[in-house]
């Protein structure tokens, strides 16, 4: 928290209409807009695990397709 503290009094020294704040503002909306879209991206474990699924079906129904000896 003080670290915190320490920041927001380096800002209210800085210029605002200056570059650096701009950065700075720049940085913090990046990370806001990377973290917000992070669960649309994240690993689904069930998703994965329902997809393998799928294609050991699709292998058994070729499997048989297959051993029946149709064309």
């Amino acid at each position: 928290m003080k670290t915190l503290k320490y920041f927001w009094a380096y800002l209210n020294r800085i210029d605002p209409n200056s570059l650096l704040v701009e950065m700075i503002f720049a940085i913090f909306y990046f990370v806001l807009c990377y973290l917000s879209t992070l669960s649309h991206y994240r690993y689904d474990k069930l998703q994965d695990e329902l997809s393998a699924e799928k294609v050991k079906q699709a292998w058994v129904l070729y499997e048989e397709h297959k051993a029946s000896g149709a064309r």
